[in-house]
């Protein structure tokens, strides 16, 4: 009885805080555990108590079966994954107010953009793979940022000159208009009612605010928002976003055109110029999103749908190509005596995959890009290239012909990976670039704006003396996002991939795929088994402190140039999360499988 009487209290101060966002009176609403935490942190609206019920009782099945542990969580009609779990519930609820993938990602796209600002938002660019299971047709939507047309390549560079032309805005309208099925104003409507009510910071961008004091403090836009009484905001502080709120009701009701012609398109450019930049409204009115045919090729028996330039699913898909016909089991991951010979491969399919894709860029600017690509997807050459991997490791110009241009990607992204309930998927990598992008806040908008610049690399150029990814007015940066769709024999998804993470999208994205298509990981496994990371320039590789120890020198034997923990030597940064995969897979036994990369604190939903 006595048990009864506490579960019942339980309960009611859980609807509590769900319904309201808060206590009732005389219990304090300041989280005494981290428990209570949570529950504050989910707080969306009451139709987060159906959501809770719904993952509590997935949860608890494998709590029940002693595999909470490795075990995905399942579902049978839909899921979504996404960087926090307030925007993968977003998603969800869209899809069961009779939306598809498309409105979805569109969804989670915006909330992603207010609860996790320093990776992500309309004031960067991106790609979005969609594939629409009715008509068994896929697209590629580029809305990559683009260089202005009046930019001038100074030797010092202010903040306004770093940022490139957005293109989330055009890019989901344009993903919207064509494969959409609800309103486009209700897309918006969850992500408006977060920047009104607020959040928790969640422990990824606590720690971004606190590792970039010092640019917060110093940028009045970045100031005002999370350090609003001059004092910085920490983790579990609530954060609202009325500003960006008030944008996006303008987005809502006046479609893209506001951004790019419309009622705030004057104060975009002023904001820009104003910290020295060159965009005008003339970049923005000319700004589109473009729409090309996925890349197809086939591994193990799956077709693979991904980004074709200035993406970099050529790169993954070669990688994955060389790597298939090994013909890997789950014991050559497992056993002790072959382990360490199956990462030394793995290490040497990317260095081999790297060198071809040094050639692409901007499809617009580059030539033979369709060459290049007919080259990567071709059997043969993964093949050759596969059989030239021995027991060592060689010289950067062993693993092939490359370019002498050498585009580089740094930090900060996000990823949404969504399966609808008709079939059909939809993927969305997206970026401002590094963390709070430029370190430019519109202080009248509150949008974040890029830092794209940064993404024509001049440091490894300079190191291997290669020629620098020229600075064209017009031209898109490459990038290594890589949204990712297998299908089955029968047309069926069978698997929606991408990863966050800059320089480690490549490694993070084929390990974990590998891991689920190779090894027979389920998806949780297959996300959270600790990473490498090697990009041919430099060929240093790359481990997690997660990584087994005892592997470390048996890697280190087979010759590679610098075995290290330390990201720096390729990121730039100290201790960088070597990426961020959302993964979605459907089972032979038809359930959905779903899981949210641990290292940004992600979780998936569906129902």
């Amino acid at each position: 009885m006595i048990e009864y009487k506490w579960n019942t209290i339980i309960f009611y101060i859980f609807v509590c805080l769900l319904i309201f966002g808060s206590l009732p009176h005389g219990i304090s609403s300041k989280p005494k555990n981290r428990h209570l935490k949570k529950l504050n942190d989910i707080r969306l609206s009451s139709q987060s108590t159906e959501a809770s019920s719904e993952e509590r009782g997935a949860e608890n099945a494998h709590r029940k079966s002693g595999k909470r542990s490795s075990e995905p969580l399942h579902y049978k009609h839909a899921a979504v994954s996404s960087d926090h779990p307030l925007c993968s519930e977003i998603g969800k609820q869209i899809l069961k107010k009779g939306g598809n993938a498309v409105d979805s990602a569109i969804a989670v796209q915006f909330c992603v953009e207010v609860v996790n600002s320093h990776s992500t938002g309309i004031g960067g660019g991106g790609f979005m793979l969609i594939y629409d299971k009715k008509t068994e047709k896929a697209s590629s939507i580029d809305f990559r940022e683009t260089l202005p047309l009046e930019f001038k390549d100074n030797k010092n560079k202010t903040q306004g000159e770093t940022i490139l032309v957005p293109g989330v805005m055009r890019g989901l309208e344009h993903a919207h208009k064509k494969f959409g099925k609800l309103r486009w104003a209700q897309l918006f409507e969850p992500a408006i009612d977060l920047c009104q009510k607020g959040f928790r910071i969640h422990a990824a961008l606590g720690h971004a605010i606190e590792k970039k004091r010092p640019y917060i403090m110093s940028n009045p836009g970045l100031k005002e928002l999370y350090a609003p009484q001059g004092k910085l905001l920490l983790e579990g502080d609530v954060l609202k976003r009325p500003k960006l709120g008030e944008t996006y009701k303008k987005l809502a009701k006046e479609g893209a055109d506001a951004f790019y012609t419309g009622s705030m398109a004057a104060q975009i450019v002023k904001d820009i110029q104003t910290a020295g930049g060159f965009i005008t409204l003339t970049d923005l009115s000319g700004y589109r999103a473009i729409e090309r045919g996925p890349l197809r090729t086939r591994v193990k028996g799956l077709e693979l749908l991904t980004t074709p330039p200035p993406g970099s699913g050529a790169l993954i898909s070669l990688a994955l190509k060389i790597m298939a016909g090994f013909n890997w089991t789950r014991d050559d991951i497992q056993n002790p005596d072959k382990r360490s010979l199956t990462y030394h491969r793995i290490i040497e399919s990317l260095k081999f995959a790297y060198a071809p894709f040094t050639y692409l860029g901007d499809p617009k600017f580059t030539n033979h890009t369709k060459e290049v690509l007919k080259y990567m997807l071709d059997d043969k050459i993964a093949d050759n290239f596969r059989a030239r991997i021995d027991n060592v490791s060689h010289t950067v110009n062993y693993y092939g012909p490359h370019s002498t241009a050498k585009p580089e990607d740094k930090r900060g992204t996000s990823h949404i990976s969504v399966l609808g309930p008709d079939g059909g998927a939809a993927a969305i990598t997206s970026t401002i670039n590094a963390y709070f992008g430029s370190k430019l806040r519109s202080t009248k908008l509150g949008i974040i704006y890029n830092n794209e610049l940064a993404d024509f690399s001049e440091f490894w150029p300079s190191v291997y003396n290669l020629e620098k990814d020229k600075k064209i007015p017009g031209k898109r940066p490459m990038s290594k996002s890589s949204p990712t769709i297998f299908l089955d024999k029968k047309k069926n998804v069978k698997g929606v991939f991408g990863a966050a993470g800059g320089f480690f999208i490549p490694s993070c994205l084929t390990m974990s795929i590998a891991n689920w298509l190779f090894f027979r990981d389920n998806i949780k496994e297959a996300v959270t088994r600790p990473r490498l990371h090697c990009q041919l320039f430099p060929p240093t590789v790359v481990y997690e402190p997660t990584f087994p120890a005892d592997l470390i020198p048996k890697l280190q034997s087979y010759s590679h140039a610098y075995v290290t923990n330390s990201t720096y030597d390729v990121s730039g940064q100290l201790n960088a999360i070597m990426g961020v995969v959302q993964a979605i897979v459907r089972e032979d036994d038809g359930r959905i499988s779903a899981e949210a990369d641990y290292r940004k604190g992600g979780k998936p939903a569906g129902y």
